[in-house]
């Protein structure tokens, strides 16, 4: 081929290569295939994991439960022991009680006659030194107040209720207390 320097250049075109048809009429069908093949993969292994869940599960819930069951076992058996603790202290304090009233009501009788130099008004009567009596009409001044008749110290007296001695007075605790 000769070229002319004076001409203009052209353009050289290669020929379209023929690479045949991409898109198949059995493509479609492969490819709705493989997505099926891998949804039901993935859904099985969902499945193993969901059902290796349920078992941790079960599982967690049967120690929970024993745990639980254990666990209020020994608190009942603790409270058991500190009720039995605390009836056996309260019982010690009443028997300690009971000695001490019964030792001082017989002791009683003996204060009462062994010192018979006791006032029996404790306020007494007497008038301190320099205070003057008021009028005997009931009428007082400031300056002579109206002396009233001393009252004493008001005493009562009272006693235990004496139980059986093999009766066991009734004691609340956590399983008959409503």
């Amino acid at each position: 081929m000769v070229k002319l320097i004076t001409a203009p250049p052209q353009a050289v075109v290669a020929p379209d290569v023929e690479f045949g048809e991409v898109v198949t009429p059995d493509f479609s069908e492969k490819d709705t295939q493989s997505a099926l093949q891998a949804q039901q993969q993935d859904v099985t292994a969902l499945k193993a994991e969901i059902s290796k869940l349920k078992n941790e599960k079960m599982q967690l819930e049967s120690r929970f439960s024993i745990a639980t069951d254990n666990l209020k076992n020994r608190f009942d058996k603790q409270m058991e022991k500190s009720d039995a603790a605390w009836d056996e202290r309260l019982a010690r304090l009443d028997e300690t009680l009971n000695e001490r009233v019964t030792k001082f009501t017989n002791q009683l009788p003996q204060i009462d006659t062994s010192n018979p130099t006791l006032p029996s008004n404790p306020f007494g009567t007497d008038l301190p030194t320099g205070f003057e009596q008021g009028s005997n009409d009931g009428t007082s001044t400031m300056r002579e107040p109206r002396v009233l008749p001393p009252k004493g110290i008001q005493t009562f007296q009272y006693s235990w209720p004496s139980a059986a001695a093999d009766s066991k007075p009734y004691r609340r605790t956590s399983k008959n207390y409503v």
